[in-house]
């Protein structure tokens, strides 16, 4: 779908939060206050039908939490990235990261928010990408 304003394709953010009450929380956040160019495509609650939206949505953006009840680790968002190399991956963790970023976009992660300031900081995010691109793809491109 197409913004007929500005000529932007919409980016599709897929939601990937194991609670129902969060995750209906960060769609009607995310209806609300985006812009008209960022569409929620699709939500799941767990590590498989995470991967199932994330690619028959073409997810630009995934919002995870982690662990999933049925994934866990990098191994899950290692499969999620082979499924939708394109996506810059957001994890919603509830404390600091403890890995440094380098060590996150080794794994697969394009940046961290913690949920205490998630709906505050998760809009700049999903913007950085859909205006920056995905920083794994583009690094993963100069060195073809």
């Amino acid at each position: 779908m197409t913004n007929t304003i500005v000529g932007l394709r919409r980016t599709r953010v897929v939601v990937v939060e194991d609670s129902a009450p969060l995750r209906a929380a960060l769609r009607a956040y995310l209806r609300r206050y985006s812009d008209d160019t960022v569409t929620v495509a699709g939500e799941a609650w767990g590590g498989w039908t995470a991967i199932r939206e994330a690619a028959t949505k073409r997810a630009d953006v995934i919002v995870l939490d982690m662990p999933m009840p049925d994934q866990m680790g990098w191994e899950f968002v290692h499969r999620l990235h082979l499924m939708v190399p394109k996506a810059c991956i957001l994890l919603a963790t509830g404390e600091p990261p403890v890995e440094p970023t380098k060590s996150l976009r080794e794994h697969g992660i394009c940046m961290a928010l913690e949920r205490s300031h998630l709906l505050s900081t998760l809009l700049q995010a999903i913007w950085q990408c859909r205006d920056t691109g995905s920083p794994l793809s583009r690094e993963s491109t100069s060195h073809e």
